[in-house]
């Protein structure tokens, strides 16, 4: 996979230098275990039952259940993210991974144990990301 990562690497930038390709290559090998996660397109891809469940809720669906992943292996005391990045839609990830046209790579996931926590980050006030409409009072029914 390694291998893949940098020939991606030069696919975008064949000026990449030989330190940027072993960076790329060794992103490999951030995660003991790592997931790909592809949602399959297209009409049919869900099987005959499927067929009536758009792509968006297919989505949706998908990154309901890696978000599940993830807080699975929180609680079990594993570390875990997502990763993503221009190489998962590159030819070599694709051949790696014999993509076919209809299934896109969405992004790795990956588990392993925690060498050291993050440093904690102050967090904006939750009032800056949501806000409340002011509702009228309620009339008695007659």
């Amino acid at each position: 996979m390694g291998a893949a990562f940098a020939e991606a690497l030069l696919e975008r930038d064949p000026q990449a230098t030989a330190e940027q390709v072993a960076q790329a290559a060794e992103k490999a090998q951030h995660a003991p275990w790592l997931l790909l996660a592809l949602l399959r397109l297209g009409a049919d891809a869900a099987g005959a039952a499927g067929a009536e469940i758009p792509e968006h809720e297919r989505l949706l669906a998908t990154g309901a259940a890696l978000q599940n992943m993830l807080l699975q292996a929180s609680a079990l005391g594993f570390g875990s993210c997502l990763t993503s990045g221009q190489a998962l839609q590159s030819l070599p990830l694709r051949r790696l991974f014999g993509l076919a046209a209809d299934e896109r790579a969405l992004c790795f996931v990956n588990f392993g144990h925690v060498a050291q926590p993050r440093a904690l980050h102050q967090r904006p006030a939750i009032d800056s990301y949501f806000s409340r409409l002011a509702t009228a009072p309620m009339r008695e029914s007659p």
